[in-house]
């Protein structure tokens, strides 16, 4: 999020390409931003992460129902007709 304010402040400043510009006005940015502004950012990352941890058990809900296979052989269907791994057809 700190990173979304300076790339914009960089943009509105950054008329001309130059890495080394680049650079100093991404300095320039970091040291305006204040211990108000840096407690904003935190407490915004904070209630994100709260809100992950809530609905974190529907994502465990939802990930038990996932089955993977990591094979081609499919043992509950013995009476397929297209056995690729036998050699005989």
């Amino acid at each position: 999020m700190a990173w979304s304010d300076i790339k914009q402040y960089v943009g509105s400043k950054n008329v001309k390409w130059s890495v080394t510009k680049c650079i100093e006005i991404i300095q320039e940015k970091v040291l305006l931003l204040g211990a108000w502004d840096w407690l904003k950012l935190c407490k915004k990352v904070n209630d994100i992460e709260e809100q992950y941890a809530k609905s974190d058990h529907v994502a465990d809900l939802v990930t038990e129902t996932f089955i993977i296979s990591v094979d081609d052989s499919d043992d509950d269907d013995a009476t397929s007709t297209d056995d690729r791994s036998s050699p005989e057809t």
